[in-house]
């Protein structure tokens, strides 16, 4: 095995932030769940998505609600395609 280089978390946070922007520039819609995330990993989940309506923070067995929105909009996107 390799060895593995040390990434901290504001690199990683760009890293995620070039992939969410690339994805998005090639159309890919971006829907992001933050599960009992912290304040400051909130923020680059919803910067990740592609709208705001496209990002759901939830605590518990909310996260049952968002995978049902996320269904219920994608299924709509079908619809009207």
């Amino acid at each position: 095995d390799a060895p593995r280089e040390y990434v901290d978390a504001a690199q990683k946070d760009t890293r995620l932030n070039n992939i969410c922007t690339a994805a998005k520039n090639n159309g890919v819609i971006i829907f992001t769940i933050g599960f009992e995330v912290t304040d400051a990993s909130a923020i680059v989940m919803q910067n990740c998505a592609s709208t705001a309506n496209h990002f759901y923070r939830v605590e518990g067995l909310e996260i049952e609600y968002a995978f049902e929105s996320i269904a219920n909009q994608i299924n709509q996107l079908k619809l009207t395609q």
